[in-house]
């Protein structure tokens, strides 16, 4: 295929977005439609006797109200805290602007820049209004279709899917070394305030990350196992008729091992999972440049470069040994404290940060 270059520029739609949320969630969904279902059978299967197949259908219909609130609920929150975030930051008008070519996809929206490889992307799916690309096991991106200007440039990308991303050997021969392109950064040296680090973060220090979505997820799961297993049971607790005798605790007992149980598995799938998203990311074994000044945080990695302003970040904590931004509730940037040259470098940056962004959207340690 000669070399060509797609422009799809445009602004995400509300579809769009629950496109991509329904995607990007849907096994937490699941597992949680899973879970409800799975103690509701267990209640009834522990209180009547008779038919297995009818305890079965009647534990499916008590479970669909359930179901039904924990996903308006969790779509509630969602919603909530996007909208506080917009409500701090202001309604952002910049059209998002796609480049797509031999070399990758670069995403552009005002300064914000991002430069993805097609061997970075581990597959893509196509829905009828837009693409979705996989770049890890929690990692996601998505381009609408409409944002094509013409039929014939939304074919010309399926076709370099094809090319570039499906075809094995194409792919490989994009693929760039793991050492950064120092061309990303022409004037690093002639910034005076800025600060580098370079290097690649161990799966200790992603491990380190991963362990506060794992406490969040643990504690939304034993909090939600509690409400729902409270609303069940809200007869035989806390009823007009309801026992106070060896029974009752007996039952209570019973469901506390299985929320346990299921704490112990959930945290067990959840670092296996960590595992996974570290060894699968390709970015993870490539060398990082971060380079940190007044303006924002700007990185290579490998083919991919990103530049972010300070306002871009919801959310910045230090966290044992590494700083990590907050960029959306599940994606951050991460930058140990090995990959700066010096302590003196790690202060450096504190002091940025402590600067640029607000007070309240800041946690260090010290």
């Amino acid at each position: 295929m000669e070399e060509q270059t797609i422009i799809a520029k445009g602004k995400p739609t509300l579809k769009n977005a629950l496109q991509f949320l329904m995607y990007s969630v849907g096994l937490v969904l699941l597992m949680g439609i899973v879970s409800i279902y799975v103690l509701v059978t267990l209640y009834y299967i522990t209180t009547m006797y008779g038919d297995q197949r009818a305890i079965l259908m009647l534990s499916l219909q008590k479970a669909i109200v359930p179901t039904i609130l924990l996903f308006f609920l969790y779509l509630f929150v969602l919603s909530f805290r996007e909208y506080r975030f917009i409500k701090k930051r202001g309604v952002q008008d910049d059209k998002i602007i796609f480049f797509i070519n031999k070399a990758g996809i670069t995403q552009q929206k005002g300064q914000l820049q991002e430069i993805l490889e097609w061997s970075n992307i581990l597959k893509v799916k196509e829905y009828s209004d837009l693409f979705i690309f996989r770049h890890s096991s929690t990692k996601w991106s998505f381009l609408p279709k409409h944002y094509f200007q013409t039929k014939e440039d939304l074919a010309l990308f399926k076709k370099m899917l094809q090319e570039y991303h499906t075809n094995p050997s194409e792919k490989s021969k994009s693929q760039t070394d793991f050492s950064v392109k120092d061309e990303y950064f022409p004037s690093v040296d002639d910034q005076e305030f800025s600060i580098l680090a370079k290097g690649n973060f161990t799966f200790k220090e992603y491990n380190q990350y991963a362990s506060l979505l794992r406490r969040k997820t643990l504690l939304i799961y034993v909090v939600s196992a509690i409400a729902m297993i409270g609303l069940l049971l809200r007869d035989t607790f806390f009823g007009a008729n309801a026992r106070r005798d060896l029974s009752m605790w007996v039952l209570i007992a019973i469901f506390a091992v299985i929320i346990a149980l299921g704490a112990a598995l959930l945290y067990s799938l959840l670092k296996r999972r960590t595992r996974k998203e570290y060894e699968s990311d390709p970015l993870t074994k490539k060398e990082k440049l971060y380079v940190i000044n007044e303006e924002g945080i700007s990185y290579a990695v490998g083919g991919s470069f990103v530049q972010y302003l300070w306002k871009d970040f919801r959310k910045v904590r230090e966290y044992k040994n590494l700083f990590i931004l907050y960029v959306l509730p599940q994606r951050a940037v991460l930058i140990p404290f090995s990959l700066f040259e010096s302590p003196q470098d790690v202060e450096k940056a504190k002091e940025i940060i402590k600067n640029q962004v607000d007070s309240r959207n800041i946690k260090f340690e010290d």
